[in-house]
């Protein structure tokens, strides 16, 4: 919101140019205005859907502008994201239904020849918690719609978990590693004392965003202090 009102057109969000070829999609880029706007309307779009505070949503997207909105979106509805790699199958989604108790799974009908709404809705009838399966194409609806501020009646505080992310499992099953707004705000901080970069720089992201390197090495960083986050697809 800060950087809203002070540089409100100002591009501070950019697709990876291979979009199209990821999710059919032609690569866009948003200002700050626009950001904030998707996100609040986001936000109350997932309300309407039955998603409450402290409500967990399992978030399965390849990089896009969606998803970094996402993160801010699912938090200002005061629930929290567990974004998931995707290349997770059954097997994964289901260890990360079963632990979290989602209410929600946010994911593409198809990515890289994969049936990946159709994983989703299998998990949906083995565990009772997930109420809905919202794809790419929702959440772009849900961006354009209305803002009425029923949002600040929703309070967040800087201890609330903002992020649920996992370890990569590569010994034995992901676990959850939930983090707090002061946990990143602090980690990203950190970063500005002691890496060579500024406030207001281009940041750009070759990692999955879903990864907690990501998150804290660019993502945060640009949230605290402006600039661009250009996002890359790593599977190119």
């Amino acid at each position: 919101k800060e950087h809203v009102a002070k540089s409100p057109d100002m591009l501070c969000l950019a697709d990876p140019p291979n979009k199209e070829a990821l999710v059919g999609l032609k690569p866009e880029r948003l200002t700050f205005r626009e950001l904030d706007r998707a996100v609040d309307a986001t936000a109350e779009g997932l309300l309407s859907k039955g998603i409450k505070r402290d409500d967990i949503i399992i978030v399965q997207l390849p990089n896009c502008w969606e998803l970094a909105m996402l993160f801010l979106a699912i938090t200002r509805a005061g629930a929290l994201i567990s974004p998931i790699p995707m290349q997770w199958r059954q097997s994964e989604l289901e260890h990360v239904a079963r632990i979290t108790e989602a209410r929600a799974v946010i994911t593409v009908e198809v990515f890289n020849k994969f049936q990946h709404k159709e994983m989703a809705e299998k998990l949906k009838t083995k565990f009772p918690s997930i109420k809905n399966i919202i794809t790419l194409a929702e959440i772009r609806e849900m961006s354009k719609g209305p803002v009425t501020g029923k949002l600040d009646k929703i309070s967040i505080d800087a201890n609330d978990v903002f992020t649920l992310c996992w370890s990569s499992g590569t010994e034995a099953e992901p676990k959850g590693c939930p983090l707090t707004h002061n946990n990143w705000l602090c980690q990203g901080t950190f970063q500005y004392e002691t890496a060579p970069i500024k406030p207001g720089y281009n940041l750009i992201t070759a990692g999955p965003l879903v990864n907690m390197a990501s998150i804290g090495t660019v993502f945060i960083p640009w949230l605290i202090s402006g600039g661009k986050f250009v996002l890359h697809h790593p599977f190119d």
